[in-house]
């Protein structure tokens, strides 16, 4: 009777160990958002990157955060030349900061000025580049692209 009990139990083991990893292969409830969230932003012209803004040592654990985003891209003509980062403060709410030690012509920035506070929490950080602007996203909750999008094209707005 016992020779039949471990025959059972090796049986599920093994049944369990050919499952596992197939069971590994459906997403989770946070893999499907995180899905829908890049879908649908495809669906708006961005373009997905798995990478975070390259900080130096200093602020590197204060942001930590920053690690964690994802890049979304929107292809635009934003009239610059170099690459301009601006960060959320972690210390000042609502308050932005430049990463550079070049910083753009602010007179061309005042509707980014204007209108970072609007962006949605998750947006951790702007990059404006030649051609495209980038926004860090924290995909921790759901984001609203479409009103992102719309707010990007402010920020072009004033390149014209």
């Amino acid at each position: 009777m016992s020779g039949g009990w471990i025959a059972f139990g090796i049986i599920v083991i093994t049944l369990g160990l050919m499952t596992y990893p197939i069971l590994q292969l459906i997403p989770n409830d946070r893999q499907k958002k995180q899905l829908a969230l890049r879908q649908a932003a495809m669906k708006l012209g961005f373009q997905i990157q798995i990478r975070h803004p390259h900080l130096d040592e200093r602020l590197d654990a204060l942001y930590e955060d920053l690690k964690k985003t994802v890049a979304y891209s929107l292809p635009q003509e934003t009239g610059l030349e170099g690459t301009f980062t601006a960060i959320r403060s972690v210390t000042y709410e609502g308050q932005w900061f430049w990463l550079n030690e070049k910083f753009p012509d602010l007179s061309s920035f005042d509707k980014f000025l204007e209108t970072t506070p609007k962006l949605p929490k998750q947006v951790l950080a702007v990059e404006f580049t030649q051609p495209a602007i980038t926004f860090f996203i924290k995909e921790d909750s759901y984001v609203k692209m479409e009103e992102i999008k719309s707010l990007s094209i402010l920020f072009f707005t004033s390149h014209k």
